[in-house]
């Protein structure tokens, strides 16, 4: 038989291994909350940030592509005679994103992986601008008529926009361009997440027009703004 002072004092340590375990779960609980009231206000505050140094930004130039294309007129002056002319002009090529398209919707934040991912709108390909007043050309006809000349500048000029367009539009170049995006605006992230105190983020950038890897997980696995605010363990 236990003795009763044995006894007592066996019921004495339960008593305080229970309230022991319990302020143990309470830490814990709180800590966690703090964690989570971290990750909502880290979150947040970035997005706040973001959002006002995007719509301040606006359209954000990407890329620029210039180079020559050649295009080539054609007109028969009296519809008889055949008149050509061979002109070779500089063009550029502007890439953008228009970045006051952005709101809260395009941010998730991955607490736990202190990543923030950011998705663009698509790529804008700007209209090209071809440089005439550098232009190169070259007439070809017995007799060259005033409206026959006017006929083929126009074609020219129409043929030159249409191959430097065409030209923009090849994958390589809507790649780099792409990447380009990507690495400004992921630098546009860091620098203004740091300039509001918000440092050690991972900051990862896909376009809307980006084929998403199947095995890259860790984005569906991120929360929007939005999910954040509407969880009821943040509720006040």
């Amino acid at each position: 038989m236990v003795p009763k002072r044995t006894a007592q004092i066996v019921g004495v340590l339960v008593v305080a291994l229970l309230v022991m375990l319990g302020v143990q779960r309470w830490q814990l609980h709180q800590a966690d909350e703090a964690k989570k009231k971290a990750e909502l206000d880290a979150g947040l505050a970035a997005s706040r940030v973001l959002s006002a140094k995007f719509e301040a930004t606006g359209e954000l130039r990407a890329a620029r592509l210039t180079g020559e294309v050649l295009s080539v007129g054609d007109c028969k002056s009296g519809n008889v005679i055949n008149n050509r002319q061979r002109t070779i002009a500089p063009y550029a090529v502007s890439y953008s994103v228009d970045l006051a398209k952005i709101d809260r919707s395009n941010f998730r934040w991955d607490g736990p992986g202190h990543t923030m991912f950011v998705e663009l709108p698509g790529l804008t390909v700007e209209p090209p601008a071809i440089d005439l007043s550098r232009a190169r050309s070259k007439q070809d006809g017995i007799f060259i008529s005033r409206a026959c000349g006017l006929a083929m500048q126009t074609q020219v000029a129409g043929r030159l926009s249409a191959a430097a367009g065409e030209r923009a539009q090849r994958p390589d170049y809507l790649a780099t361009a792409a990447n380009s995006a990507r690495l400004r605006v992921a630098q546009l992230v860091r620098s203004t997440l740091s300039s509001a105190g918000l440092t050690d983020i991972t900051v990862r950038v896909r376009l809307a027009t980006d084929p998403r890897p199947s095995d890259d997980r860790q984005w569906d696995r991120s929360r929007s703004i939005e999910e954040v605010l509407a969880d009821p363990r943040f509720k006040s």
